[in-house]
């Protein structure tokens, strides 16, 4: 005989409402024995919970559940019928989510570990201490409550991570991963499992491997994240890139538990760092050995490459001006250079044909300059490109020639002079 409500559907509806009304605690007690079901149900009234039903088997558990999805199940091990409390707990735990608390005679350790695999919220052996059963309760109603939270919170940080086109993954200290999501999966095309276990060391290039090791060793409360580029064997057998940062995961006593990474692939941008390091290298070469004296600066007036050539003519020896401002270079520049570069980076071309100019090594020089922007393949300005020529030489004797082409006109004037006296 069952002490519940005679039709389970016609009540279902009312007492949920009333509990909702009242805010008590709906229970579901499962005891085959009626004399002891109805002892728990006058003692869970008194203690002020909502009792909504009351089943006598394993099945009719499951059903009644199903149907007034209760706050808690108080289930006894040992029921009549083919299902037992045990087996009637689980699918109540996994189909609805519903903390069930136990309820037995036996105290035997066979029974208890049987029951300790399906992961109740409770354990409460008959005869039942009143406040044992109210204590025994709330702490399953505060326990599910908190677990409930957490797997949301999971949930919303899962769907967070999965919906990331980032690699991220979990790792112990040792490296063995514990967790990857669909990105690193599908990045690797492997499965979830294929990874689980493995060491994530066995993914990076040989030659960096031991450096990764280096910087998982390196992270440490005082120093939690790292940012990691390393060099991975893809499944086509291939090189590729990888930029990680990586982030000590630390428990309350501050130990690395764990390591977080998030990676995303960088291949295209290292190759294509690698064609420009190539063509750098040739345009270097070019611009070193030319007989020309260059140079190309950016639009910060910093050196990108100069010939030997151009160097030696502002007395600076062999010196490597790459990355040194114009104004490290020729300190004695001044602020006419700002306005001329300038000008050459809004389009104009400046030169001068001469131009005395202070070396840092104290001597002076007639120079041949001439400034004008270069373009990179995008049409941007880059910057500009400098040419010069010491023209002292030159200078020099073209001021012998004029001195000479003086005396000979005055020789000459007072020649005529002269002559002309001479036939008067």
């Amino acid at each position: 005989m069952s002490l519940r409500a005679p039709s389970l559907r016609s009540v279902s509806a009312l007492t949920e409402n009333m509990n909702v009304m009242t805010g008590k605690t709906k229970i579901i007690i499962v005891e085959d024995e009626v004399i002891v079901a109805e002892d728990i149900r006058t003692t869970l009234i008194h203690l002020d919970y909502d009792v909504v039903a009351v089943a006598q088997s394993g099945e009719e558990a499951v059903l009644t559940t199903d149907q007034l999805k209760p706050d808690i199940v108080m289930m006894d091990i040992v029921l009549k019928g083919s299902m037992d409390g045990i087996e009637a707990a689980t699918q109540i735990q996994s189909k609805y989510d519903i903390p069930v608390i136990y309820l037995t005679a036996h105290g035997d350790e066979n029974t208890f570990e049987r029951a300790k695999v399906s992961a109740p919220f409770g354990y409460l052996m008959k005869p039942f201490d009143v406040q044992v059963m109210k204590n025994t309760i709330e702490m399953a109603i505060y326990k599910h409550g908190v677990e409930k939270k957490l797997k949301e919170s999971e949930a919303r940080y899962r769907a967070i991570v999965e919906d990331q086109t980032e690699l991220i993954s979990r790792f112990l200290p040792n490296g063995v991963l514990t967790f990857v999501n669909d990105t690193f999966c599908r990045y690797f095309n492997k499965r979830q499992d294929d990874f689980i276990g493995q060491n994530i060391i066995n993914l990076i290039f040989e030659e960096d491997r031991e450096r990764l090791k280096k910087q998982i060793d390196f992270l440490s409360p005082d120093m939690p994240v790292v940012m990691s580029e390393n060099r991975i064997l893809k499944q086509n057998g291939g090189l590729g890139w990888l930029q990680c940062t990586l982030r000590a995961v630390l428990d309350d006593y501050l130990h690395k538990t764990e390591i977080q990474a998030v990676c995303r692939d960088i291949t295209e941008r290292k190759r294509t760092e690698e064609k420009l390091r190539a063509q750098e290298e040739i345009l270097s070469l070019l611009v070193d050995y030319t007989p020309a004296a260059v140079a190309l600066f950016d639009l910060d007036m910093k050196c990108i490459v100069a010939s030997r050539r151009w160097v030696m003519n502002y007395g600076l020896g062999s010196k490597n001006v790459t990355g040194m401002g114009i104004y490290e270079i020729i300190p004695q520049s001044g602020e006419d250079w700002k306005t001329v570069f300038i000008k050459c980076i809004e389009g104009a071309c400046e030169k001068r044909d001469e131009q005395m100019v202070k070396l840092p090594d104290g001597r002076s020089e007639w120079m041949r300059w001439e400034m004008r922007q270069w373009k990179r393949p995008d049409n941007s300005v880059g910057g500009i490109v400098m040419f010069n020529e010491i023209v002292t030489e030159l200078k020099q004797t073209k001021m012998k020639l004029d001195e000479l082409n003086k005396d000979f006109e005055e020789k000459l004037g007072k020649e005529i002079i002269a002559f002309k006296s001479g036939s008067a």
